[in-house]
């Protein structure tokens, strides 16, 4: 269990104004108008609000968020940002650090072994998943020579998910195997 958490997190350019008027103004003509209408106004708020988003550069920063104890450390900075010219709309770029992953991994798995643990197979199953993440993270030294495990993820203006600059739909969808260390 975490025994420290850190959330920062900011939200930037909302253009709250336009925003309210726009939905006062499809709300207000919902309201008055007959079901077809309704749909047509619904669907046009849709389309909308990413283009008055993007227009207005609107961004979630997530900034020296962490967990830890004492065990792991888990690090995420990032962004998310509305693109209009993006298939998805908006593109995000997040890096993960991940101190003490093995330790953590061994302590699942050791615990997973106990008889009298409760949920062996949910815990199990934990560690299962860690260990199988961990293979595609890149395992590097900070300053002070820790070891941690980094992942970059990133959603591009095409719509492609990538993991440490690699297709990461077949990777999380687990049908891809992680690569073999050394290889």
């Amino acid at each position: 269990m975490p025994r420290e958490t850190h959330l920062e997190w900011e939200l930037k350019n909302v253009p709250v104004q336009q925003l309210a008027a726009t939905l006062q103004n499809t709300l207000g003509g919902l309201t008055s108008s007959t079901k077809g209408m309704n749909q047509m106004g619904m669907a046009a708020l849709m389309f909308k609000l990413p283009a008055i988003l993007s227009q207005a550069g609107t961004a979630l920063t997530v900034e020296k968020n962490y967990i830890n104890n004492d065990l792991y450390r888990a690090e995420l900075d990032g962004d998310v940002k509305t693109d209009l010219s993006a298939f998805t709309g908006f593109v995000s770029d997040f890096m993960l650090k991940v101190y003490g992953l093995d330790n953590l991994i061994t302590a699942l798995e050791n615990a997973a072994a106990e008889p009298t643990t409760m949920y062996r197979t949910t815990i199990g199953g934990w560690a299962s998943n860690l260990r199988y993440f961990k293979g595609f993270g890149l395992r590097q030294k900070d300053d002070q020579s820790t070891p941690y495990y980094t992942y970059h993820f990133e959603l591009t203006p095409q719509g492609q998910m990538l993991l440490n600059d690699k297709d990461a739909a077949a990777m999380l969808s687990g049908s891809l195997l992680p690569p073999i260390p050394g290889e």
